[in-house]
């Protein structure tokens, strides 16, 4: 096996997905590289993916940001802060207007938009104004482009009478967590296990960040080394994520029951443990590692410990 098989010859897989919230390893990597991957990956979902946001908001009556409106609580200033946070996905590269009408006392939220074949809200719960009211009217137009990372509002200035350029916060990455763990290949328990937490706001999944992500990766750094790499077919050249099979550690009743206190763990971790429900070796085999981070009391190098306990069998 010549060096680039060997740093190469590891394994994308999905721990799990639930609706925006994805988690996956990367193993086994050569010591280090579960440091390198990670940063790179986690800087590019970051930054690097593209979203839609809301840059421009055009409402009846009002000529500029510190106005009021009557009959509606919050200010100008502070329905903007609101239609910031909502989050868009849009069906095609064009910039689409988004329109919203509504009268009378109530609470408005994204979902009072009109809708649009072009634009989809993805959390329409959002608040926008509460309407106190019942003449209250509210009539906005706001403009939602498709681009990159966070764009403050002096870039989206545009000399236009009644028009209010916003903050936009194009990523559809809400949230990116990476670590590494110890892992086993063979007699080496050295190599690095990289975890990537992904979270998106729905209008992409986890799973294709990830994908575009290493997309990204795979044709900046075939440019460096030049490298010609056809754009239409980089799928190809991006690992496949697989689904994790149940673990591989397989014990004897004998080995389940054995109780934590006699396994080679800190004092701290072993009350830990317990306190939440883990008694034996077969309850802890058993705890999916997102379970075992949402223990109260076990820190990074305590789930280390955890794992490379499991991982090379140390109880036998």
């Amino acid at each position: 096996m010549n060096t680039l098989t060997k740093l190469t010859n590891f394994k994308v897989e999905a721990v799990s997905e639930e609706g925006s919230s994805g988690i996956y390893s990367i193993s086994p990597l050569p010591p280090g590289f579960g440091t390198t991957l990670g940063n790179v990956l986690r800087r590019i979902l970051l930054s690097s993916i593209q979203g839609a946001a809301i840059t421009e908001v055009r409402i009846t009556g009002v000529s500029h940001q510190f106005s009021t409106i009557e009959g509606i609580k919050e200010d100008v200033v502070n329905l903007i802060l609101n239609l910031k946070q909502i989050r868009f996905k849009l069906h095609d590269e064009n910039p689409v207007v988004v329109t919203l009408s509504t009268k009378g006392i109530k609470s408005v939220t994204a979902k009072d938009f009109d809708a649009n074949p072009s634009a989809e809200v993805m959390n329409t719960d959002a608040p926008i104004a509460e309407l106190t009211s019942a003449k209250a009217t509210l009539e906005l137009q706001v403009l939602v482009e498709p681009g990159f990372g966070y764009v403050q509002r002096e870039s989206n200035e545009h000399p236009k009478i009644g028009v209010l350029p916003v903050d936009s916060a194009f990523s559809p990455i809400m949230h990116v967590a990476d670590s590494v763990e110890p892992t086993r290949v063979g007699e080496d328990t050295n190599y690095d296990k990289l975890i990537l937490r992904i979270v998106t706001d729905n209008s992409i999944t986890p799973r294709e960040a990830l994908t575009q992500a290493a997309q990204l990766a795979v044709a900046y750094f075939a440019k460096i080394s030049g490298q010609s790499v056809d754009l239409d077919n980089l799928n190809a050249l991006v690992a496949p994520i697989e689904r994790v099979e149940e673990s591989a550690v397989a014990l004897s009743k004998k080995e389940a029951s054995i109780v934590v206190d006699d396994l080679d763990l800190p004092l701290r971790t072993i009350n830990s443990l317990k306190k939440f429900g883990i008694h034996n070796l077969g309850d802890l085999v058993g705890t999916p590692e997102l379970e075992l981070m949402n223990i109260r009391g076990l820190g990074e190098t305590s789930i280390k410990q955890i794992i490379n306990l499991v991982a090379t069998e140390s109880w036998k």
